[in-house]
């Protein structure tokens, strides 16, 4: 009805939807716009990582992460180590600035050389979204520091830094546990779809949270 052409991977069994809608209509009736809203924004995001180049896949994918974390996560501080860490590369490159005469007039550098301390933050808040989520991440092979690091190649240089088929084994995983949470959120609890050593399996989504 919305002409979206995007086409996400099914993993609710065709012969679940009817147990689904069920499941789920309820409490979608319950939810408010902004969080009918938050629910597409993912999903959107995740459909758009079935095809297309690795490399897009891989940055829908952590952008869905990132927009669940903001939506569903509280917001953490800086670990203490982390802080004192942020402030000594702070002073280092004041010191160099003035060492060496560099007029940083838009600040883009500083701001690079800090953004690698807020990405430890967004890891740690990722990692509480799952930790409070009870998603079983080993079962999945959910490994988000890696697809993260997938991402930050892809930033910078625009490709992969890993063969294809290692980067396949880290982003569907990704795709994978992010679906299992939107399950979760919308009240639904039957059976999935997924896929082990090329065959396609089906479990119970409670088999996958703690």
């Amino acid at each position: 009805m919305s002409k979206n052409h995007n086409i996400g991977e099914q993993i609710v069994p065709d012969f679940e939807i009817e147990n689904y809608l069920n499941s789920t209509l309820g409490n979608w009736r319950k939810f408010s716009k902004k969080q009918k809203d938050d629910i597409f924004v993912i999903t959107d995001y995740l459909n758009q990582t079935k095809i297309d180049f690795v490399e897009d896949r891989v940055l829908r994918t952590v952008q869905a992460w990132e927009c669940a974390a903001k939506y569903w996560q509280e917001e953490i501080q800086l670990s203490e180590d982390l802080k004192d860490l942020r402030l000594k590369l702070k002073d280092t490159f004041n010191n160099w600035k003035k060492e060496k005469k560099f007029n940083e007039s838009n600040g883009e550098l500083g701001k690079k050389i800090l953004d690698s301390i807020e990405q430890e933050k967004l890891l740690s808040r990722l990692n509480n979204l799952i930790t409070n989520q009870s998603l079983k991440a080993e079962t999945i092979s959910l490994k988000l520091r890696e697809l993260k690091n997938l991402r930050d190649a892809v930033a910078h240089s625009g490709r992969i830094n890993v063969p294809g088929s290692e980067a396949i084994e880290i982003l569907e995983p990704g795709v994978f546990g992010l679906q299992l949470l939107l399950l979760k959120k919308l009240g639904y609890n039957g059976l999935v779809m997924s896929g082990k050593d090329g065959w396609r399996t089906f479990g119970k989504l409670e088999s996958y949270f703690a």
